[in-house]
């Protein structure tokens, strides 16, 4: 095992107990090869759509273009990319998120409580239920982002969206 990746010695350690013997050799392939596919099944397309849409966008890229060349501790080294030293690549990380991603979250309501709706209606929700919150209705509300529908990462940088 010492030629081995520490990081599969490590995932893998946990199906290895040998109390535990219910794992059989396609469950643990079964397991590593979802371990790297959730790495990479967010990870591309978040890629191809922020270079997408930096490269469709001129000023942004040349802005994105001259904060990255002016900064020669990234130009040096990769290992010296600190990712402060770039607020703009930053925000068109966040500006790409809040456009392209549209993920679904679902809680569980631990205590009831009341919430009000955007034209001041109640509603109750009882412990135990569950929520679900669709981002997608957040980043696309103009109450929320002026001009929800553009890619503008210079929102990130304004007072508003960084408090």
């Amino acid at each position: 095992l010492s030629d081995q990746c520490p990081v599969m010695k490590a995932r893998l350690s946990v199906m290895n107990d040998p109390e535990n013997k219910k794992y059989s050799a396609t469950d643990k392939g079964r397991f590593m090869f979802s371990v790297f596919w959730a790495s990479q099944g967010n990870t591309i397309p978040g890629t191809f759509w922020m270079l997408l849409l930096i490269l469709s966008n001129p000023r942004v890229k040349d802005r994105l273009t001259q904060e990255v060349r002016s900064n020669t501790r990234f130009m040096n080294t990769a290992t010296d990319f600190l990712a402060e030293d770039m607020p703009y690549l930053q925000a068109c990380v966040k500006e790409t998120l809040r456009l392209k991603v549209a993920n679904v979250t679902l809680r569980n309501v631990i205590n009831t409580i009341e919430v009000e709706d955007s034209n001041g209606k109640l509603f109750t929700i009882p412990k135990g239920h569950e929520v679900t919150v669709a981002s997608y209705v957040q980043h696309y509300d103009d109450r929320t982002y002026d001009n929800p529908h553009e890619f503008r990462p210079e929102r990130w940088l304004e007072k508003e969206y960084t408090e």
